[in-house]
């Protein structure tokens, strides 16, 4: 016979071999490489369970076409490995977010609304507005939606000139007003069917006004207080009557002078 010793190296050629001469034990681990399978030459019968392990994939060599529905876990996917890029537009729902995730950081400036505030989130009164002046003017103005009720805060930092201070409502300059008010403990000054809304005597000084409103079934009624910067300061009690509801805004009047820079007024709601 013809031994080993006796074939020279390199003298077996595949001419040499017949069909399947070549058997499991003749291959050397490692030595069947990408280049010497024929185009689909590894059908899916030929790969054992478990074989292709993570070393024999390429880079990128799972497409979404090969993962099975469900297969990837949560255990599968890194931690951080789902950044913002990674989610599709209205992918988050509320069911995916922790209770108590939404953290004050977390909401951006300007994004709660008052249409986003339950009514009676802060007791009955919800926040309608708030103007404060940037520089003198001769009025200030709220707008405000349709309500049964408003309360009002009102500082006012001065008036160019000694007139009085007047409510008007939706921008209503008719003869659709009344008023009374009494200044301290003197006698009461009351206009009836006039264009606003007197609430205090003719002065230049700086004023902190409340009041409150009702605006129902096509009338509304005022009352409210004044406290006048003076030294001593004093005090003007009012109220009034509208013929009309309110619905668009609530203004204020300065008489003919301008309010100073500073001054404010706040309306709050509630039905």
């Amino acid at each position: 016979g013809v031994a080993t010793a006796n074939i020279q190296d390199g003298a077996v050629t595949s001419a040499k071999l017949p069909a399947n001469g070549v058997a499991t034990a003749n291959i050397q681990d490692g030595a069947v490489t990408s280049a010497k399978l024929a185009a689909n030459g590894v059908a899916t019968a030929n790969i054992q369970d478990g074989a292709v392990t993570s070393a024999k994939l390429t880079a990128n060599g799972v497409a979404t076409a090969n993962i099975q529905d469900g297969a990837v876990t949560s255990a599968k996917i890194l931690n951080g490995a789902v950044d913002s890029a990674r989610l599709a537009t209205d992918a988050v729902a509320s069911a995916n977010i922790q209770a108590g995730a939404i953290i004050t950081a977390k909401i951006a400036d300007g994004v709660i609304t008052t249409a986003k505030l339950v009514a009676e989130a802060k007791g009955p009164w919800q926040f309608l507005g708030r103007q404060i002046l940037g520089g003198a003017a001769p009025g200030i103005s709220v707008v405000v939606p349709p309500k049964r009720y408003y309360k009002a805060q009102l500082y006012l930092a001065g008036k160019s000139g000694s007139t009085s201070t007047a409510l008007r409502f939706n921008g209503d300059t008719a003869t659709n007003y009344s008023y009374n008010y009494i200044v301290n403990a003197g006698a009461a000054v009351t206009g009836v069917g006039v264009a606003r809304l007197q609430v205090d005597q003719a002065s230049v000084a700086a004023e902190f006004i409340t009041f409150e409103v009702a605006s129902i079934a096509g009338s509304t009624a005022v009352t409210g207080a004044v406290m006048e910067g003076l030294s001593p300061p004093s005090m003007s009690r009012f109220v009034g009557f509208y013929n009309g509801n309110v619905g668009t805004s609530i203004d204020v009047d300065g008489g003919g002078s301008n309010f100073q820079a500073g001054s404010e007024l706040v309306v709050y709601g509630g039905d």
